[in-house]
């Protein structure tokens, strides 16, 4: 709660998608904006969003989409997007 580097680590996990319109992006980079540095130290934060994970905006590449997925990218395409929490 403590706001500096020590709070902060990268974890590495594989989620493939859970709904038919998701889909999976192996991300290589992502942001940590001036709201996420506030939210990590637990400003504007309640329990339903813990842990809190910083970096909205993240680039990679697709590696799964699900069968109802309507984008017009395919397997292998290289993407920014932005994350919702």
């Amino acid at each position: 709660n403590g706001g500096d580097s020590l709070v902060l680590r990268a974890q590495h996990r594989r989620i493939m998608p859970e709904k038919e319109n998701h889909a999976f992006i192996n991300v290589r980079a992502s942001s940590v904006s001036p709201f996420d540095v506030v939210k990590c130290r637990g400003v504007g934060v309640t329990k339903d969003m813990l842990p809190y994970t910083p970096g909205q905006v993240v680039v990679g590449t697709i590696e799964a989409l699900g069968s109802e997925v309507k984008l017009p990218f395919q397997i292998g395409d290289r993407v920014v997007g932005f994350v919702g929490h």
